[in-house]
């Protein structure tokens, strides 16, 4: 509700900035974090998968490997399993994000890990022939992908719920932040003496 600068202050109950921190105050705790998937078009997103995805392929080849000195090999073994499946994943979430968007948490979960086992068994039959190394049982892959597809969906999951208080806290400050300079202005002119 807009107020002529000659208008008597005290005719509004409510001043403007106690209006909207009153809204903002009841409207912060309509917008509880909801569980939500990440946003695959985010660079930093797919940065953190690349990362966590190549970590947890090197642990596995430290672990498996007897020596380190003899690590070179099975981990460009590795890496050739899990690099193409990766790039294949990131681009085909990337193009499914905006759907996956408007399912619900545990639907959009669902399909991010089918879309994952999906692919891993596209790459199993469609180039395991062409790969110079022995590869294992489809099931075995199905089972590390999925494994690993549900920890970094957990660890958004998680990352989300413990940033959504700050984020809150944040969008509370910047919307005060953006009242109080008009609503000081507006008491200057309501005070001083050359209001009309």
């Amino acid at each position: 509700m807009a107020r002529s600068i000659n208008q008597n202050p005290r005719q509004n109950p409510r001043p403007d900035a106690a209006r909207v921190a009153h809204a903002v105050k009841g409207g912060a705790t309509q917008n509880a974090y909801g569980s939500a998937l990440p946003n695959f078009r985010n660079l930093g997103i797919l940065l953190r998968i690349l990362l966590i995805v190549n970590a947890v392929a090197l642990i596995a080849v430290i672990i498996k490997s007897p020596t380190l000195a003899g690590l070179g090999a099975p981990l460009m073994e590795v890496a050739a399993l899990v690099q193409p499946l990766l790039i294949l994943t990131l681009m085909v979430l990337y193009v499914c994000n905006n759907v996956l968007a408007r399912l619900s948490y545990t639907t959009g979960a669902i399909a991010v890990i089918g879309i994952t086992l999906l692919l891993t068994a596209a790459l199993y039959f469609g180039v395991g022939g062409h790969f110079p190394i022995e590869l294992s049982g489809l099931m075995r892959y199905w089972l590390l992908v999925g494994l690993v597809t549900a920890m970094l969906l957990c660890y958004f999951d998680l990352r989300g719920r413990a940033l959504s208080p700050a984020l809150s806290e944040a969008r509370l400050q910047a919307l005060q932040a953006r009242i109080r300079p008009h609503f000081l202005f507006k008491e200057a002119l309501n005070k001083s003496p050359i209001a009309l």
